[in-house]
């Protein structure tokens, strides 16, 4: 894996970035999203979504984001599996 990678990470409400250069955080960016570009962990208005992933990884502190390998997570409402209770039924 490349040494200088950034993670991102989002739900309803803000997404995060995180450089990661030779193991050590190095650059960072929150943001809040405006309501209704991501519902329920799933991305509505994706042009939005990436107008603000891009504005964050401009203006993450102390300098911009400039590096093109991200490791991203997902919410995990949208990850695990559910599990289905089946009432027991005769073999017949």
């Amino acid at each position: 894996m490349n040494k200088d990678f950034f993670t991102l990470s989002y739900d309803d409400k803000e997404i995060k970035v995180l450089q990661v250069t030779n193991g050590s955080n190095i650059l960072s960016g929150i943001a809040s999203l405006e309501s209704g570009i991501i519902s329920n962990g799933k991305i509505m208005r994706k042009e939005k979504f990436a107008e603000n992933v891009r504005i964050l990884l401009a203006k993450s502190k102390p300098r911009k984001i400039t590096t093109k390998f991200v490791v991203a997570s997902v919410p995990e409402s949208k990850v695990f599996i559910k599990i289905l209770e089946i009432p027991k039924i005769n073999k017949d």
